[in-house]
């Protein structure tokens, strides 16, 4: 009776620790989605500002260079598809 009780808890604090370090795993994946070029980052934003001012293509070049820089820069990728 007393080893069944300690197993069932021993049981559910693997369960626990198991769920916490895919939680962290997760959420350590979205912080490397994060550009870490800067030439890249201010592309990308100076297209936004084309963008926002109506000036289509000119932005639309600026992501492409954005994307030699970075290729991986989601962010850059979506304002094409967008």
């Amino acid at each position: 009776m007393i080893i069944d009780t300690l197993y069932r808890i021993l049981v559910r604090q693997i369960f626990l620790l198991l769920i916490l370090l895919v939680s962290l795993s997760a959420s350590a994946q979205e912080v490397n989605c994060l550009v870490k070029n800067r030439k890249a980052e201010k592309l990308y934003n100076d297209a936004l500002e084309l963008l926002y001012s109506g000036r289509r293509k000119p932005a639309f070049d600026k992501l492409y260079e954005a994307l030699k820089v970075e290729p991986n820069y989601v962010e850059a990728l979506y304002e094409l598809a967008n």
